[in-house]
């Protein structure tokens, strides 16, 4: 993401839903891309409208991969939620 977001010559990012393009940020991605003159494409747009749904959706989804990268290396999961172990 990094290496097409520094490249002079990507203007247009097209995703088909906006969630899968990061977790959360994508209005930053976005508004870098508009500022060279292009912008982010969102081929389906059917999404949650309501801001406080979608931001729940964005930090549970950051705390399962958090949860998931901890029990790939060994550790409980409880320790992302500082249930012990």
């Amino acid at each position: 993401m990094l290496t097409l977001l520094s490249d002079p010559d990507v203007g247009w990012l097209v995703v088909e839903h906006r969630d899968r393009l990061a977790r959360f940020g994508v209005g930053m991605v976005d508004a870098m891309l508009r500022a060279r003159g292009g912008g982010l494409i969102v081929v389906d747009e059917t999404e949650v409208d309501d801001d406080l749904v979608r931001d729940m959706t964005e930090i549970m989804t950051s705390f399962c991969a958090r949860c998931l990268r901890s029990s790939l290396r060994s550790q409980p999961c409880q320790a992302c939620i500082g249930g012990g172990g």
